[in-house]
This record gives C-alpha cells, sequence and structure tokens, in this order.
C-alpha cells in the first residue's frame, strides 16, 4: 500500500494532456486490478448498496447524453468500488506514509513555484507542486496531513508547504474543523481558543462564494434546477448541464458541479443520491475516530469542490470508506468464501473498536 500510495502522489506525466489527472486515473486503472488479487470479500450491507448503486449507474448508460463521458465515469466508479473492497480487506496499512514520501515532492515544487520559478506545468494562481491544479493538490493534501497527524508522523510537517501555498481555503478549513474536534476530544473547553480563527476562515469563504464574482451559487441552483427522478445519466454533467443554465454564464460550461453529492444527484437521481448520503453517514458511525476525521473532511472538501472526481482523493475515499464499512457489525450475518477472518489475532473480534484490531 505504501507503493501504491507514493505512485499515485508522484505520478506526473510531462507533456501528456491532463498531466496531474490522467497519468494517475491510468496508474489506479493498473494498479487498483493487480490489489484486487490479494482481496478476499466478506459481504457487507456496504457492499450490496454499493452494488445496487453501481447496477444503477450501468443501466444509466442508456440516457446519458454522451456515452464515453458515461463510460469514463464509470471507469472512475469502478476504482472507487475497488478500493472500497481493498479497504475493506486489506485496511489502509502503509498507504498514508507512501503518499506523504510522494506529496513531499509537490510540497518541494510548491516552494520553488513560490519563489517564481516554474519547473512543471501550473494553471498560475497558486502554487499546484505535481498536480497542475493546486484545489486538487490541497484536498489530497489536507487528508493524508491528518491522517500523518494521527499517526503523529514527522512527515506531517513536511506537508505544510503544499497545504498553505495552494491557497485553497475548502481544505484548510476541512482541516481547521478536524483539529477543533480532535481538540474538543482532548481538551475540551481549552479548544474554544481557536474559535475566533475557525469563524473567521468561513466567513472568509463564505465571503468569496456569495459574491457577484462567483458563478458557484449560480451553478448550484442551475443544477438543482436539472435534477430528475431518474437523472440524466452517469457522467452527463459536462453535457447536460448546459441545457439547465439560465443563471450560468454561456461563456462557463463547468465540467463539475462542485459538490459531489450534487452532481451524484444529477447524474444518477435524488433516490440514489439520497441512498449514498446515507450509506456514508452510516459509515461514519461506525467508524473509528480517526476514519471519522477523514470522512469528515473528505465531506467539507465535497461540499464545494469535487475530491471525489479527482484519482488521488477518490481513492483514498474507498480506502477509508472500506475499512469504515468492516466496522460495521453486519459482517458477522453476510459473510463467504470461507469464513476469511480480517480480524487477525481477534478471536472473537469486538465489531465496536474492530478498527484497532489487525
Amino acid at each position: 500500500m505504501g507503493a501504491v500510495g507514493f505512485l499515485l502522489a508522484a505520478t506526473y506525466w510531462p507533456g501528456l494532456a491532463g498531466a496531474a489527472e490522467a497519468s494517475r486515473w491510468a496508474s489506479l486503472c493498473v494498479l487498483v486490478p493487480i490489489a484486487l488479487f490479494f482481496v478476499q470479500v466478506r459481504l457487507t450491507v456496504t457492499h450490496l448498496v454499493g452494488g445496487l448503486l453501481f447496477g444503477w449507474a450501468v443501466l444509466s448508460l442508456m440516457w446519458t447524453p454522451v456515452w464515453y463521458d458515461g463510460v469514463a465515469a464509470l471507469m472512475q466508479f469502478i476504482v472507487l468500488a475497488g478500493a472500497v473492497l481493498i479497504g475493506a480487506s486489506r485496511g489502509a496499512g502503509s498507504l498514508w506514509k507512501g503518499l506523504g514520501y510522494g506529496l513531499l515532492l509537490s510540497s518541494v515544487v510548491c516552494v520553488v513555484q513560490a519563489l517564481g520559478f516554474q519547473p512543471v506545468a501550473d494553471t498560475g494562481s497558486a502554487s499546484s507542486g505535481l498536480f497542475v491544479n493546486p484545489d486538487v493538490l490541497a484536498e489530497i493534501t489536507a487528508v493524508v496531513f491528518i491522517a500523518l497527524v494521527f499517526e503523529r508522523s514527522w512527515l506531517a510537517v513536511g506537508l505544510l508547504p503544499a497545504l498553505f501555498l495552494t491557497e485553497c481555503r475548502s481544505a484548510l478549513i476541512a482541516v481547521f474543523v478536524v483539529g477543533a474536534i480532535a481538540g474538543w476530544r482532548k481538551w475540551r473547553w481549552r479548544v474554544l481558543y481557536s474559535l475566533p480563527l475557525l469563524v473567521g476562515g468561513v466567513l472568509l469563504t463564505a465571503t468569496k462564494w456569495s459574491n457577484g464574482d462567483s458563478p458557484r451559487l449560480d451553478m448550484w441552483r442551475d443544477t438543482l434546477a436539472g435534477l430528475t427522478t431518474w437523472g440524466n445519466g452517469i457522467g452527463s454533467f459536462y453535457s447536460a448541464f448546459p441545457k439547465y443554465a439560465t443563471l450560468t454564464s454561456d461563456l462557463y460550461q463547468p465540467a463539475h458541479a462542485h459538490n459531489d453529492l450534487l452532481e451524484l444527484a444529477f447524474e444518477l437521481g435524488i433516490i440514489p443520491a439520497a441512498l449514498t448520503a446515507a450509506l456514508v453517514l452510516a459509515l461514519v458511525w461506525r467508524a473509528n475516530f480517526k476514519e471519522q476525521m477523514l470522512l469528515t473532511a473528505l465531506g467539507i472538501m465535497s461540499m464545494v469542490g469535487f475530491p471525489l472526481h479527482s484519482p488521488s482523493t477518490v481513492f483514498v475515499f474507498g480506502i477509508v470508506a472500506g475499512c469504515a464499512a468492516r466496522n460495521w457489525s453486519v459482517l458477522r450475518a453476510f459473510k463467504f468464501g470461507g469464513g476469511y477472518n480480517l480480524y487477525k489475532g481477534c478471536e472473537q473480534p469486538d465489531y465496536a473498536t474492530a478498527g484497532t484490531c489487525g
């Protein structure tokens, strides 16, 4: 898992269109199937609900406007499903350290870019390391930073340049919120000293997203106008959104809704989106504290971005969701394939604390 994490964070193919995204998706399309050869599946409610959602996504190809966009989105769905299976079977293992070492490269590149040099392509708005898009780098850095802090690894310090020089407010707010929750858990009322900083960050972000220059609120309103019972089809947002875009400028055609749940409802329908939200909340409820904080951070960023459509963050989400799924007590009732014991070393595992076992 450490090697997978490093390759996922460090892969960059100069000259390839979409060097940061396409090269990482290509890596996952090779690495995830290989990893699945070493996975033994125990059926859970998560697998059953995920299977239903996947089946509906496949069926929606029948009415998606551009079928190859649908196939590409379905490929990403398959990568996510594979990551869930890996996480449920093997856990995260050394993934966080592998990602940390890979992100150190981007952290160094961010410092170089901040000094005025451009060794790799970037968007020109802020330091972006090997990810080209600063927001994409900030989102994966925030999640890995939180995980490494929980593991008390020095690697977390090395990721601070990538976290701050990208100037991504949602990633910083996610880290602050998780820090506040973890601080309250340990120090209770003393954590209130940091509350003004958190409130200030939230207000600054809200001001940015609600001012007249930001199309995001208009985009969300137009996306809501396009919600249907059956959805517009998997991968349809880019091609179908202009039909409903009465408020968004004609000069701007977004690739994503900058809200993962809203985009899922647009593509697959309201009921599948509600079912997905309920499943994620159930996983958060059953997860251990570290997994809860990682899912919280991803949830915050997915409300205003699209981390579940970026290869690094979608893989991490799948791994963490899989780890949370194996803490679900229904595992005892749903299993097949010879009764493989995920909790090695636990003769009678306590499912309430299963994330700490093995």
